[in-house]
């Protein structure tokens, strides 16, 4: 039985979106990464003294490193964008009981909701995530009826997954750690 409908409407701005949530969701190790050292670049430069060829060399190179954090995102966005060649897709899906399908015109999938690896809410869309490299992504402007807390209540139960924010995982935790170990 028929629970909600929805859709998405990609365009450019919504492909380097998702590919952006992507890279902050299953990325955080090599975002985590790129951020020490662009900090300890940084870091280093000032405490040589700052004056020095070197030092600050450090500091532009740290600065730019850390200005550059989402390059991957946005060269795999780059890519899908070229490849699509202005033909951006339509997917339309239907969310049942135990799964959804989604179709484009030129494709149907029927994907269970416990194939789910993770849900993400960034505000304006939702991403229900079947592996690392892909999420169907859905406008919540277009989820009908129009009661999202009972749309994400469906995904939620029955994907036994709770939604997440994107760049949330590692974060959360040291936040949950600075709560419970602070008064």
């Amino acid at each position: 039985m028929k629970k909600f409908t929805g859709s998405i409407q990609y365009s450019a701005p919504n492909i380097r979106r998702l590919s952006t949530v992507l890279y902050r969701c299953f990325s955080s190790k090599q975002r985590r990464n790129i951020l020490l050292c662009s900090a300890g670049l940084m870091i280093g430069g000032v405490v040589a003294g700052g004056t020095s060829t070197v030092s600050v060399l450090c500091i532009v190179f740290g600065c730019i490193l850390l200005s550059n954090i989402n390059y991957p995102a946005s060269s795999v966005a780059k890519r899908t964008i070229k490849a699509l060649n202005g033909n951006y897709p339509l997917m339309n899906y239907i969310f049942y009981s135990d799964y959804f399908s989604g179709n484009s015109g030129k494709e149907k999938k029927q994907i269970k909701y416990n194939e789910l690896i993770k849900i993400v809410d960034d505000g304006k869309f939702l991403y229900l995530c079947p592996n690392t490299g892909s999420a169907y992504m859905v406008d919540k402007r277009t989820i009908a009826p129009y009661d999202i807390g009972a749309f994400k209540e469906l995904i939620s139960k029955s994907s036994s997954l709770h939604w997440a924010r994107p760049g949330q995982a590692g974060f959360s935790k040291i936040i949950a750690f600075l709560k419970k170990n602070t008064k």
